[in-house]
């Protein structure tokens, strides 16, 4: 709504200024940016919350490996050089976590839209047919030219 609002205010300026409406379509495009804008934070602040999450998660990756690794060095169970690669794949994580999490929005998002396409295309009724030859007036019976012809 914000682009249509203004689009359509620019477009017909001298006819809001022709009837003094000027502050009512200021005010109505200032409560469109406004919106606008707090849809747009939101959803920013819903991506910073998740990728707080992620990054914790990945933090919670790595201190385990780490745990796991101090635990077992007298024992030498896992090999340094498994634990040294494990640890620095944990810190990778939380980028393949959040890009993972990206692709599924992605995907859902993308699936909404064909939701929505197999819904008009099934449960909508298609409009008639431009021609029915049923319909259609017999030969002679309707003018065969767009002429206006007056008689005094």
């Amino acid at each position: 709504p914000i682009f249509v609002d203004f689009s359509q205010v620019l477009t017909g300026t001298s006819t809001v200024r022709a009837y003094g409406e000027k502050e009512r379509f200021f005010n109505q495009c200032q409560k469109s940016f406004d919106n606008f804008n707090a849809s747009y934070n939101l959803v920013y602040m819903c991506n910073y919350w998740l990728g707080l999450r992620l990054d914790f998660l990945g933090g919670l990756i790595g201190a385990f490996i780490g745990a796991v690794s101090v635990a077992t060095a007298r024992y030498e169970f896992i090999p340094a050089g498994w634990l040294g690669l494990a640890l620095s794949y944990s810190i990778e994580v939380t980028g393949f976590l959040k890009h993972g999490v990206r692709m599924m929005a992605t995907i859902e998002a993308d699936m909404n839209s064909v939701e929505r396409v197999l819904y008009y295309t099934e449960n909508v009724e298609p409009e008639a047919p431009d021609i029915i030859p049923e319909k259609d007036p017999k030969a002679g019976t309707w003018p065969s030219k767009g002429v206006i012809e007056f008689n005094d």
